[in-house]
């Protein structure tokens, strides 16, 4: 649990989609048309900005940072454990001399805790302004649904863990196995759709390896099925799923709408592939054939048929490489 709970910013979590924590303080910004919308991470007695909106009059910028020793609005919500609103906050007799306020831009701050859930707090979510506000509220109770849904994050995060001590990883590769895939698979197709994010189904056969294996061994059939693993963990996003699937079948989840993307990202992963094997004896005899499908999640597809079809994909293309 420790390892899950580190450093969102220097050592994110395998299953962290910073892309959707970006969008959401993104959102917080315009929706209160505020300086800042912000998610902070509590831990080792610091504060640290995970995720802060891109908005030009924003004054804060990701990984800042400030120690527990300073007075702060987080701070208060980690002694308290309640959410906190300051309308205004230079005329606030406990707010108007904190530094945030009394030598920088800060005016406004509404903001609640946020928690493991084990109970322990992970930080915050904030909204700060450099001007004084008067949310009526339902924005202030909006930010508490907001809440709700990072702490559904840390959940899944949590989930991940139990995920993988159910038995869900290749022991061979590390990868998810098919169960897992399938697992972590369906929810991030929840999500894709809750934030409308395309999905691409890539489906992955390791060539010859049969053959491979009747004339150098098995132990040979592992070493190439564990460097394409490699190469995929190289290729992929913090926020892809990577399952091997069967012996020598891999299955990724990439988050993208974009033909181009997915195609080219196929291409490295064949050239890095080849590369891989350089130096083996068998080189020449080995090849991975790839196929993808791009999903929008309005559609709603199964997951099952998703990986079907890329699968067909992939089948067109090892057939065509036969004729070839």
């Amino acid at each position: 649990m420790n390892d899950v709970k580190g450093c969102f910013v220097k050592s994110p979590h395998r299953f962290f989609d910073c892309q959707k924590w970006q969008q959401l303080v993104n959102t917080l910004a315009e929706l209160y048309n505020a300086a800042s919308g912000t998610i902070v991470q509590f831990r080792e007695n610091e504060f640290n900005v995970v995720a802060t909106s891109s908005n030009d009059d924003n004054f804060l910028m990701q990984n800042s940072n400030w120690p527990w020793e300073m007075r702060s609005f987080c701070r208060h919500m980690m002694e308290t454990k309640q959410s906190l609103y300051v309308k205004d906050a230079v005329n606030h007799e406990m707010w108007c001399d904190v530094q945030p306020v009394s030598e920088g831009p800060v005016r406004s701050y509404l903001g609640f805790p946020l928690f493991w859930p084990d109970g322990e707090l992970f930080g915050s979510i904030c909204v700060i302004d450099t001007k004084k506000t008067d949310y009526p509220n339902i924005l202030v109770q909006l930010l508490s649904q907001f809440k709700s849904l990072i702490e559904g994050d840390l959940q899944k995060i949590v989930d991940y863990e139990v995920v993988k001590s159910l038995a869900l990883e290749d022991q061979l590769t590390g990868l998810n196995n098919l169960r897992g895939f399938n697992v972590l698979g369906q929810q991030r197709l929840k999500d894709a759709h809750r934030f409308t994010q395309h999905v691409a189904i890539v489906y992955l056969d390791i060539d010859n390896l049969k053959q491979m294996n009747d004339e150098y061994g098995h132990q040979s059939g592992d070493i190439c099925i564990v460097e394409l693993a490699k190469v995929l963990n190289a290729a992929t996003r913090d926020a892809d799923i990577k399952a091997r699937v069967g012996g020598d079948e891999f299955v990724v989840m990439l988050l993208s709408s974009s033909e181009e993307f997915v195609s080219q990202w196929c291409n490295r992963v064949v050239s890095r592939y080849d590369s891989a094997l350089n130096s083996l004896p068998y080189k020449h005899q080995v090849s991975v054939s790839v196929g993808y499908s791009i999903y929008d999640p309005i559609d709603e597809v199964p997951l099952e048929k998703m990986v079907q079809l890329s699968d067909q994909a992939m089948y067109v293309k090892k057939q065509a490489k036969k004729r070839a």
